[in-house]
């Protein structure tokens, strides 16, 4: 092997970069090529506007969507790739996505490209039950680990008898796969035991939904289907305890595939092992048994003309349904109208999931809580999982409908019912911040007090598990040694109580801001701490603005929060001292850099005070609260919240990486003596990443009783 050299090395880093960056000039985007609006705000207000369109006939939707003319009428949720080979075709046509490939993306495309359109969807009543099995399934999975665990026990046990004679060896081989039959027979046993609050209701969920499957395939593709199945009835008739082989007509079409019976599974499988071992299940065990049995369901599937179509269902008489015309499908339905105004940019991906789906989906949250550990299952997380339980519903309240097309980038738009999150008809007051050159982040919305509420219940309710369990671990790792509680210092507790008071005084108006335009804080660039080389450092500046609904109370509780911070360090070096400016109505308060201990002027360190506060600064007027990394940006966000507006209501954010090019170019010069060759390899990689992303935007924008999100990965 050829020695590690930085130099060579370096030089073909950079090489391949470079090569890989003039392949990338010449390059177009995703799609279509749009002009580009003159302002990041322009761009935003483009993404919010509601897009028009007539409505289209059934047969206009299956010229665009045609996999889904097969989806009956009354399906309840579905979710489609209407053009799946050309759209991996096309997003693998990325550069950046060709490099991550590394030379496979003709095998890739090999692949995807068999399925040329594919689209699934559950049938009546079966959204309700798909949301409660995504509430259960997470737990499942984790129960699932300690079995595994007693498996690779036994497993470890393998060779330890090498080195007796072959009769002996012979007779402690049939020994050992006793004791791993009979081990993995108890583990079955603790698995269900442990599942049996779990288990019955997903079995029930499962029994209770109907799915439809339908996937355009290449000829070769559905000429290798019948053979399949030949070989799947030939395996589960000669062997399988469990399957059973399946054929019937449904729909009037011939339907091939298996069964899956749980009496079978009981019968031939589990009770057998029971009786082998003189054992009678207990009543946890029983119940997850008697689930079991009563459990079936049927795997079938069926060709028409190009279209594989498979069905998961526990009725294939009742359950299976094939629309015979697009007027008889799902596409003449208000599930797929959502669509009609993006049909024209041939979207890649789209959905609607029906309201039930999303509530299964919000109390899926709380399914976690069932895999906790009983000693740990405390009130704090039960707590802390029903925050932010609540939050998802409050997030999602209704059916949702989405969309993904390409169009210079990738667009993924959503709707769903009017949220109680966000005051949507509140105009943005900072954004003109997004048309800065030197603004990375922008984010800007409007949280309604019950959302905030909730936010601050969620924050409390995690730190409260969270030292619950610190108590829980240290109380453990004394062994036998007995351990107190650690409480809470009562300084954080009376800090967070003034948190909580401050936040009262602030409405819902929030922004969280980032440019280029930091530098690192005093004490790190002035000896004997910091290093002077380092002063004209950029680094990223970052601001958080809430609206001001009562200056008076927020400015008592910072006072009372000061005071305890100021008590809680006294014995750590102490507090910095505060510092404190008036102009046109706003204060802005920051830190004064202390006298360093001697400790720190010999050591070159500072010790005991919490550093970060050096660099922090709060602006606030009778209208904005600032906290940020320099007080000219905030007093600049107070000043510009109380007066600034703008047409576009709701919420909205930019994410831009030129800002990021520009703070890492200005930053090369000064870095070169410290990190030679990484950072023109950072440059490099910058560059090329920028020379073909601009940046992330979205938009969160009230439509009738409906809320639309739209979020835009713009490429160049």
């Amino acid at each position: 092997m050829a020695p590690f050299n930085p130099s060579y090395d370096n030089m073909k880093t950079k090489h391949t970069l470079m090569l890989l960056a003039a392949s990338l000039a010449t390059t177009t985007g995703l799609h279509a090529q749009t002009a580009a609006p003159d302002s990041m705000s322009a761009v935003l207000q483009q993404l919010a506007a509601t897009p028009k369109a007539s409505a289209l006939t059934p047969e206009q939707r299956a010229a665009k969507l045609g996999v889904l003319a097969l989806i009956p009428s009354d399906a309840e949720s579905f979710v489609a790739v209407p053009h799946f080979a050309d759209s991996i075709a096309n997003l693998m046509s990325a550069p950046l996505l060709q490099m991550a490939a590394q030379g496979k993306q003709q095998d890739i495309l090999k692949i995807t490209g068999m399925v040329k359109s594919i689209a699934i969807a559950t049938g009546p009543g079966s959204s309700e039950a798909m949301g409660r099995m995504l509430a259960l399934m997470p737990s499942m999975a984790a129960l699932n680990s300690p079995l595994m665990e007693v498996q690779a026990t036994d497993m470890d046990d393998e060779n330890d008898d090498s080195d007796i004679d072959d009769e002996k060896q012979e007779e402690a081989e049939k020994n050992r796969m006793e004791r791993m039959q009979k081990s993995s027979f108890e583990s079955s046993r603790n698995s269900m035991r442990r599942a049996a609050d779990i288990m019955p209701a997903l079995l029930q969920a499962t029994n209770n939904c109907s799915t439809l499957a339908v996937a355009e395939l290449d000829p070769s593709a559905i000429a290798s289907i019948d053979p399949f199945l030949m070989q799947a009835k030939q395996g589960i008739s000669n062997s399988d305890q469990v399957m059973t082989w399946h054929e019937g007509t449904y729909a009037g079409r011939p339907w091939k595939g298996c069964i899956f019976d749980g009496k079978n599974l009981v019968q031939n499988i589990i009770l057998p092992d029971y009786k082998k071992y003189n054992v009678t299940p207990d009543a946890a065990e029983q119940k997850v048994i008697n689930a079991l049995a009563a459990t079936k369901f049927y795997y079938l599937c069926t060709v028409q003309d190009n279209k594989l179509i498979i069905s998961f269902c526990s009725d294939p008489a009742k359950d299976i349904k094939i629309a015979a015309s697009p007027k008889e499908s799902i596409l003449s339905t208000s599930k797929v109208a959502f669509a009609d105004a993006r049909l024209d940019k041939n979207p890649d991906l789209l959905y609607s999931l029906d309201k039930a789906f999303a509530e299964g989906a919000s109390s899926g949250l709380l399914g976690l809580g069932s895999v906790i550990p009983a000693p740990a299952r405390t009130p704090q997380i039960t707590a802390l999982l029903k925050s932010v339980s609540d939050i998802a519903k409050l997030s999602t309240p209704d059916a949702m409908t989405g969309l993904l097309w390409a169009d210079k980038g990738i667009h993924f738009e959503t709707t769903q019912g009017a949220t109680a999150a966000l005051d949507l008809n509140s105009p943005l007051q900072l954004l003109k911040y997004a048309d800065r050159p030197e603004t990375i982040l922008y984010g800007e919305c409007n949280y309604t007090s019950r959302f905030s509420a909730l936010m601050v219940q969620m924050v409390e309710n995690a730190a409260s598990a969270t030292h619950t369990m610190y108590n829980m671990i240290h109380s453990t790792s004394m062994g036998d040694q007995p351990s107190q509680p650690q409480p809470v210092p009562p300084q954080l507790l009376s800090m967070w109580q003034n948190v909580k008071t401050a936040l009262s005084g602030m409405d819902g108006k929030t922004a969280l801001l980032v440019d280029n335009k930091g530098k690192l804080p005093e004490i790190l660039v002035t000896p004997p701490v910091g290093d002077p080389a380092m002063k004209n450092i950029a680094i990223p500046r970052i601001a958080l603005y809430k609206g001001v609904a009562n200056r008076l109370r927020i400015s008592m509780a910072w006072d009372k929060m000061y005071a305890s911070a100021k008590e809680l360090y006294a014995q750590a070096g102490g507090m910095p001292e505060l510092k404190q400016a008036e102009k046109n109505g706003i204060s802005t308060y920051g830190f004064v850099m202390p006298k360093l201990p001697a400790a720190a002027e010999q050591h070159g360190i500072l010790i005991g005070t919490p550093v970060v506060l050096l660099d922090t600064r709060i602006s606030i007027s009778d209208k904005a609260w600032v906290i940020g990394s320099s007080s000219g940006y905030t007093y600049d966000i107070a000043r510009a919240a109380a007066t600034g507006t703008s047409e576009l209501k709701g919420a909205a954010f930019a994410f831009r990486l030129a800002p990021i090019k520009d703070m890492v170019d200005k930053n090369a010069p000064l870095m070169k003596g410290m990190m030679p060759g990484a950072i023109e390899q950072v440059q490099t990689i910058t560059a090329l990443i920028a020379s073909q992303i601009d940046g992330i935007y979205g938009t969160t924008t009230a439509e009738g009783n409906k809320t639309r999100s739209h979020l835009y990965l713009r490429t160049k």
